[in-house]
């Protein structure tokens, strides 16, 4: 909600389109309390370059409450094909039974080769407070996770080659 954004845009030469981004929005609806929390006060700026019938962006940065990071875009408007890369920190982050942990992620958004949406990467986890009794008694000290990530076409998250140190 309260969503806002703005940009001028203008052609260098005989270059592309240069359209400045400044997006806010104070909250995201509907996603559930982990989502809003990590959302809040979101904002996007960079610069988009309209060449032809193609969008790029040059690397622009993500903040909230709990994110920051670089985002990557690349729009095919003829085709409807995209790219989006996404390298992100979210800090802080309260997970219910389990603790407050740091993420850390590289990924990608891109469809897959029937089309449908994909997305894959790879995610670091430091675990800073551990409240669940049962992790804290396992492990000699607060885990680090480390794993590839893939969503599957099923919409179930993949967590590939996991590995776990404490």
């Amino acid at each position: 909600s309260d969503v806002r954004a703005e940009g001028k845009g203008r052609r260098a030469g005989n270059g592309p389109l240069l359209i400045p981004l400044k997006l806010r929005a104070r909250r995201l609806d509907g996603q559930g309390d982990l989502v809003e929390g990590i959302l809040r006060n979101f904002a996007l700026d960079g610069v988009l370059q309209l060449k032809g019938q193609q969008i790029v962006s040059t690397p622009m940065q993500v903040r909230s409450d709990k994110m920051r990071g670089k985002l990557l875009m690349l729009i095919d408007l003829a085709t409807g094909r995209y790219d989006f890369g996404l390298d992100g920190q979210i800090s802080n982050l309260l997970v219910n039974g389990l603790g407050v942990v740091d993420l850390t992620s590289k990924l990608r958004a891109a469809p897959r080769n029937d089309g449908s949406f994909g997305l894959s990467g790879a995610a670091l986890a430091q675990i800073r407070r551990l409240d669940n009794s049962f992790f804290r008694s396992l492990g000699g000290g607060l885990p680090t996770l480390r794993s590839g990530l893939e969503l599957r076409p099923d919409g179930q998250l993949a967590f590939n080659d996991l590995t776990i140190n404490a």
